[in-house]
Order: structure tokens, then sequence, then C-alpha cells
């Protein structure tokens, strides 16, 4: 497969049904993806929306664990039953959750990825998106085809990254390739740890990446941790409900709902380093491949 294939255009959904989908992705790991995508959808369901989790890293997608649940169907189940698959069996895969929340799971091994094709991941979440006012999508890594293909579809996208320079630099990368395919227009940067010890301010981080910051939450290290330990999102937690990193997620609940005037980041401490945002230009300058990756879209 050349550099390109995996960047070929999908067939829009021709009908988004009644949800909105929310698509939590970032160029590297270790950046938060999961805790922001479990406590937003818990979020909503608190704000008694019909909530829906797909857990979109077919390969060791561990959504399940954050919630402390155990899955009977996977994803898998769905993409094998697709013929059957509609709004009223779709329910049928799911999974509940104390919150209200359903998640749809990643498959039990990371072998079964190749079994969730781009023909039924777009069935099952279209079927998803009748039933469900949100759909939040923790995708894997990177814009590996299929992840790219839920992008395309989604209603929001939202990009984590942290504040280092490996973070920044493969957001740029990533933020430059959605412009390039004309989707940088529906995605916005959400900074992660922005509490804890950084050299990147603000100003730089934006000059880096070459976006505005749309949202940033506090680093916090014993919520965060604890939340994931007992498999407990921290916004269902009542020793949390005064943490700033919860009211940030409340908030970016209340801001996907249709609200937008909500505190959703702070002000980041300038950066030492003045040379760091031509750094990270030179290091994200990679012209001839983006323009073969919109050559191959046409």
């Amino acid at each position: 497969m050349s550099k390109t294939e995996s960047f070929k255009k999908y067939t829009p959904l021709e009908e988004k049904g009644k949800g909105e989908m929310v698509v939590i992705c970032s160029a590297k790991g270790g950046v938060g993806k999961t805790v922001v995508s479990t406590n937003l959808a818990v979020a909503l369901s608190k704000k008694k929306y019909k909530v829906a989790l797909l857990d979109g890293d077919f390969q060791f997608g561990d959504l399940n664990v954050a919630l402390n649940v155990i899955p009977n169907f996977t994803i898998k189940e769905a993409a094998e039953g697709l013929q059957f698959l509609d709004e009223s069996t779709i329910n049928t895969y799911l999974t509940s959750h104390l919150s209200g929340i359903k998640l749809l799971a990643a498959p039990e091994a990371p072998e079964y990825a190749d079994l969730i094709t781009p023909v039924a991941l777009k069935k099952i979440y279209s079927v998803l998106l009748e039933e469900y006012d949100f759909v939040i999508v923790d995708t894997g890594v990177g814009l590996e085809e299929k992840t790219l293909q839920i992008i395309e579809d989604a209603h929001h996208i939202w990009i984590m990254s942290n504040l280092d320079i490996t973070s920044i630099k493969n957001t740029r990368l990533m933020l430059d390739t959605l412009e390039k395919l004309q989707l940088g227009g529906k995605s916005k940067l959400i900074i992660n740890n922005t509490s804890e010890v950084v050299i990147v301010g603000e100003k730089e981080a934006e000059d880096s990446i070459g976006k505005s910051i749309f949202s940033s939450l506090p680093y916090d290290d014993k919520t965060v941790t604890q939340s994931i330990n007992y498999g407990t999102p921290f916004v269902l937690d009542s020793n949390y409900k005064k943490s700033i990193i919860t009211k940030r997620v409340m908030n970016l609940a209340t801001y996907i709902s249709g609200k937008s005037n909500v505190d959703l980041k702070e002000n980041i401490q300038s950066s030492k380093l003045s040379f760091f945002t031509d750094k990270i230009k030179k290091m994200t300058a990679r012209s001839d491949i983006n323009e073969s990756i919109t050559e191959n879209r046409k």
C-alpha cells in the first residue's frame, strides 16, 4: 500500500441520523483520549442525553477497563451480524454502564481488528446515530484508514495533545493533514496536563501547532489516576465534583450540547524557549507529502 492509499476519499453519510458523532483522536499516545472520552460521555448522560461510547481502537481498545465493565459482545460480533443490524438489534451488542451510557467495546483480541471492515464500521455508527443523541468515539492513535473514515463522517473532531515537543510536532502534522483533506474546519485542539511544569506557553503552542487552543485540561494526577484504577469516571465521583478537571469536562459537555458561553481553558504560562516555534515548523515541513495526499483524493 502506498503512503497515500490510506487517505482515500470516503463517501459521506447520506444521513447522519438524529445524533452527533464526536471523535476524540490524537497523533500520539498517552495524551488522555480515553479519560476525556469516558468522562465526556458520562457528563452528557448526566445532562439527560442518550449517549453511546464507541471504542475505535480496534486492536488495543480499553474503554471497558476504564469503565470497569465486562462486555458480553463487542464490535466484532456487531460486524459479524451486519446483515441483521438495525435500530432494534444494535443494543444487543452494547454494554450498559451504571451512569446510563452504552459502550460498544473493542474486540477482545488484536487479531480481530481486520474483521471490522470500513463497510461494517459505517453501518454500525450510522445505526448508533439513529438511536443516540451523541456517539463518542475514542480512536486509535494516528490516522489509520478506519480512523480517518470515522473522522470524515464526524460532526466534531477533537484532537488532543500534551505540551511536550514530540506531542506538538505530531499534532501539527495531523492537523496539517486534516487541513489538506478539508477537515480542519470541524477540528478543535484540546491541550491536556496544562498545570504540570511545562516549557511551552499558550502562544508558543498555538504558533507551533498552527491552530488556536479550544480547551485545556489541568494536570490532576490524583483524580485521573484513581478514576482509571477504580474504573469510575471522575465526573461521577462526588469527591471530585469541585475539581477543576471535573468542571472543565462538564463544561465541554455543556458546549457540545449547544451552549458556547462556558469556561473551557486557562492561561498557560509562557515558554522560556524562544526557538521552540521555529524548531517545530522545521520538523514538520512535509509539503511534498501533503500535496501527494491532496492529489490522490481528487
